[in-house]
């Protein structure tokens, strides 16, 4: 297999440096031992030890180097993103040197191969630069020169070489997010930039919550960075958890408070929500500035969220359970001239034991904020909007990151991350983990394609970032898989524009029919290398007229291979 990748590789991967260097195929290789620096260059005729690096354990060694030259001074160096890499070399006037850069493509999980042959100019200097793919993260370099004749010794000596200095290259500017298509439906928080967020725990003279954690250990599992070591990893704190979901595009603040209200909660349950509401940021208002809260400055509160000590007692259950909520009895209340149109209500406890429940059901919650609907189905006996291994998303069952539909939606991808299949006949992608990077591939249905419209989108999957939690769920938790779906538009009768098929809409026909997002495959896991999605697959068709799905769109997806965190896929359509 190495011999296949090496082969498919070295054509792909030969970089370009300055005219007199020219560098040889790129290999893959294990993680590299680089030979340590002999103490004195001047006197050994081999080179020391190759030291063994940390990571991964026992890698294959580095071939030795070629009889006659010797190998000096190795250079390492990690990195975030760089568009090249520059080394500045001295050595013997004159003298050819060769230098083997080692670099690591985190992408595909796989260590590279460059060579480079140059000579030193008459000062004994020489530059070479060596352009990047954008998946490099580290790099291993290591210098060898060859002997040169002593004319006045009559024999060959060996000289001096060193690697002075390595410069990353600045990359360049990445494309530009796509404009968040989910500003055209009904939303009531931003979903790029910075977002002010309130979160109000509400208890009663007759009922709070037991062994609560405090004000300031809230603060930070919400809105800080988790320090505190209370919740694992992904969700130690709220904010953390969507800047990774967004990949930095949106940033949530934000502040905790607790507040008890003045009567006993009984006398509340007749009403609507609303008045317990009221009576909390009424009450807060001496010690809350409002305005903050409204980042948009639409006139409305960006996100707001009450928890009550429900605690599983029927009654309360009943009346107060966690959904997002529409704010219509009271219109024209204010605070500090910020009215609220929507919020967030939670019946779970702010104990150290919940803290990661808590959390994921809020991130779950802000998704409605930001314009999205429930993708589970309501008053079914089968609520499970996706089933099996692939099944888990953020809207679905609040386990895992948003699915690739979602983030699209809230603009979270760059111009050209989402790609998308043009024309007919057979093309070729790659997909990298979502969890770690903008990525899907699109397969339109119409010849009009939008991101409100009819297509299938195709992810790939990775147990890392947040959906690290998956290794806990998924037996198999890595592959491809594939959306149906149907983001047409529509007006309700309510006055706001929201996807058309969303489970309150009046269009919604019931499990069976339109869907706003289907998993295509339902039930049977990810896709895998070698397997082939095409027409008779569960989902994989288009919807009739009558909104059943029977049309073959003529695409066929087959799955190639896997790279640490890429993926290729073929697809081919043909009417």
């Amino acid at each position: 297999m190495k011999k296949f990748f090496a082969c498919l590789l070295a054509a792909l991967l030969i970089v370009s440096v300055s005219a007199c260097a020219k560098p040889q195929d790129d290999p893959i290789l294990d993680r590299p031992s680089v030979p340590s620096e002999p103490e004195n260059p001047n006197e050994p005729d081999e080179p020391s030890e190759p030291s063994e690096p940390e990571q991964p354990s026992e890698p294959d060694k580095p071939s030795e180097p070629e009889q006659g030259k010797i190998t000096y001074k190795s250079i390492s160096k990690k990195f975030t993103s760089a568009s090249g890499v520059r080394f500045l070399l001295k050595g013997q006037p004159n003298a050819k040197v060769k230098l083997t850069v080692h670099y690591f493509d985190s992408d595909r999980g796989l260590w590279l191969l460059s060579e480079f042959e140059d000579a030193f100019d008459a000062t004994g200097a020489l530059t070479l630069e060596m352009p990047l793919s954008s998946g490099v993260t580290e790099i291993e370099a290591q210098i060898a020169i060859s002997k040169v004749f002593d004319e006045a010794l009559q024999q060959e000596v060996k000289v001096e070489a060193e690697i002075v200095e390595i410069e990353l290259l600045d990359p360049p500017a990445p494309p530009p997010l796509i404009a968040p298509p989910v500003k055209e439906i009904h939303a009531t928080m931003p979903s790029v930039g910075t977002v002010r967020s309130l979160t109000v725990f509400v208890e009663f003279p007759n009922r709070t919550f037991e062994n609560a954690c405090s004000k300031e250990v809230l603060q930070e599992e919400i809105y800080g960075e988790g320090k505190n070591g209370l919740s694992p990893f992904p969700y130690e704190s709220l904010s953390a958890w969507y800047a990774r979901a967004s990949y930095g595009n949106l940033t949530i603040e934000g502040d905790v408070y607790f507040y008890t209200c003045k009567e006993p909660i009984e006398n509340y349950l007749g009403e609507n929500h609303e008045k317990i509401l009221m009576e909390a940021l009424q009450g807060l208002d001496g010690e809350i500035d409002y305005a903050p809260y409204d980042s948009d400055g639409n006139g409305t509160l960006d996100q707001l969220t009450f928890a009550i000590p429900v605690l599983g007692d029927p009654a309360l259950s009943a009346f107060w359970y966690s959904a997002t909520f529409s704010w219509y009895e009271h219109a024209a209340f204010r605070v500090d001239g910020v009215g609220i149109d929507q919020y967030v209500g939670l019946d779970i406890p702010p104990t150290q034991n919940d803290l990661s429940y808590f959390k994921s059901s809020l991130a779950h919650e802000i998704g409605h904020c930001m314009g999205l609907p429930d993708f589970y189905k309501y008053e079914s006996e089968d609520w499970e909007g996706f089933h099996g291994d692939a099944g888990y998303a953020c809207l679905d069952d609040a386990i895992g990151d948003f699915c690739g539909f979602s983030k699209l939606l809230f603009g979270w991808f760059r111009e050209g991350e989402a790609q998308v299949y043009e024309g007919e006949g057979e093309q070729q992608f790659t997909l990298y983990s979502l969890s770690e990077r903008a990525s899907c591939v699109i397969l339109p249905i119409e010849s009009n394609f939008g991101y409100f419209s009819e297509y299938f989108l195709a992810e790939f999957i990775t147990p890392t970032q947040n959906n690290s939690i998956l290794n806990g769920f998924a037996v198999k938790p890595q592959g491809v898989r594939i959306f149906h779906i149907q983001a047409e538009t529509a007006t309700m009768a309510w006055g706001t524009k929201e996807l058309k098929y969303n489970n309150y809409s009046r269009f919604y026909e019931g499990d069976d029919k339109i869907r706003v997002i289907r998993l295509v495959n339902d039930g049977n896991g990810f896709y895998q290398e070698g397997d082939v999605c095409t027409f008779g697959a569960e989902n994989f068709a288009a919807y009739d007229l009558h909104g059943d799905q029977t049309i073959d769109t003529g695409y066929t997806v087959k799955i190639g291979k896997t790279s640490g965190k890429s993926q290729q896929i073929t697809v081919t359509r043909e009417f």
